[in-house]
C-alpha cells in the first residue's frame, strides 16, 4: 500500500487569494494618491489666487494706483496689470475652474478699496466659495 504525503506547497486557490489581496493593497494607495494630488492642486489654486489679490492690494496702496485683475479661464491664469510696472501672468492648475463674478475682471483702487465679491473655485464637482471684502483697510477672505 502506497502512502500519500501531504504537499508542503500552497494550493492554486490559496495562491490566487494571496495575489488578489496583494493586488488590492498595491492599487489602494495609488487611488488615494491621485485624490490627494487633486485636493492639493485645488487648495494651491485658492492660495495662489488669494495671495496674488492680496499682493495687488498692497501694491495699489503703496503706489496709490489702480490695479486691474482679470481672470482668463481658457488659459487658466490671472492677468494682473500693475501701472508703471507692466503686467503679470499668474497661472493656476488646469483642473480647477476659477470664477470671479459675471465680468471676470475687477480693480483695486489706489486706496486699496474694491467692491465686495465672491470668488468661486470648482474641481470635479467640489466647489468652494471665497468672499472678498474690504474691512478696515484690508481685504479679508472668508
Amino acid at each position: 500500500m502506497e502512502k500519500f504525503t501531504k504537499s508542503k506547497a500552497f494550493s492554486l486557490v490559496e495562491s490566487i487569494v494571496v495575489l488578489a489581496i496583494a493586488a488590492l493593497l498595491v492599487t489602494w494607495p495609488a487611488v488615494n494618491l491621485q485624490q490627494y494630488r487633486q485636493r492639493m492642486a485645488f487648495n494651491r489654486t485658492i492660495e495662489t489666487v488669494t495671495s496674488e489679490i492680496e499682493y495687488a492690494k498692497r501694491y495699489a496702496i503703496l503706489k496709490e494706483q489702480t490695479v486691474k485683475i482679470t481672470n482668463l479661464p481658457l488659459k487658466h491664469e490671472l492677468l494682473v496689470v500693475y501701472p508703471g510696472r507692466g503686467f503679470k501672468h499668474v497661472p493656476f492648475d488646469k483642473s480647477v475652474n476659477v470664477q470671479m463674478g459675471r465680468q471676470n475682471t475687477f480693480s483695486i483702487r489706489g486706496a486699496g478699496t474694491t467692491a465686495p465679491r465672491t470668488l468661486g473655485f470648482e474641481q470635479n464637482g467640489k466647489r468652494k466659495l471665497v468672499t472678498m471684502q474690504l474691512e478696515w483697510g484690508k481685504i479679508s477672505f472668508g
